[in-house]
């Protein structure tokens, strides 16, 4: 099971949506542990995780404001 398969997709495609901003999807990027427990996505190098795709898109939309 994949972290796009536990519900990043839905953040995705709300963020393919925005032009300023630039998407790259990646394979296995060797989070094991966090990929089991967590959503996440790896914004400017940092790794955000969260319980849920709501949370994880509120997260991921204020580390692109940092």
């Amino acid at each position: 099971m994949t972290n796009i398969s536990l519900g990043t997709a839905d953040v995705y495609d709300v963020l393919q949506e925005r032009e300023d901003i630039e998407i790259t999807e990646s394979g296995c990027t060797s989070n094991c542990e966090i990929c089991e427990c967590h959503l996440f996505a790896i914004v400017n190098g940092d790794l955000v995780k969260a319980e849920n795709a709501e949370q994880l898109l509120n997260t991921v939309e204020k580390e692109l404001e940092e």
